[in-house]
């Protein structure tokens, strides 16, 4: 007998999500992808793709700073937050419209 698993829309829309986020994170070390993937982070997508996969705010942000941070060049020629992957705090704080005074959830 075989067994049949009842998934709900909201749980396959999640896990859609989660997917697309965790395709993009891979797609950053690929040289052929990171530049579609450098859009996904920077455009309003990752942001949709975490509200349906259930991220909040916070893990959001701690997320694109855990990337920036992975990506940076390990040249010791080059400046500090100077690199290829111009993804930094500043920017999503001005693509999320967010000012540093706004409460925590």
């Amino acid at each position: 007998m075989s067994k049949t698993t009842s998934h709900t829309p909201n749980s396959l829309a999640r896990s859609l999500a989660e997917a697309v986020i965790l395709q993009s994170i891979e797609d950053l070390w690929n040289p052929e992808r990171k530049r579609e993937s450098l859009k996904f982070f920077k455009s309003n997508g990752f942001e949709l793709c975490s509200k349906i996969a259930g991220i909040s705010y916070i893990k959001q942000l701690a997320m694109l700073r855990m990337l920036a941070r992975g990506c940076r060049p390990k040249n010791r020629f080059t400046q500090y937050g100077k690199g290829n992957l111009s993804l930094k705090a500043g920017d999503v704080r001005k693509k999320l419209n967010i000012s540093t005074t706004r409460s925590l959830r």
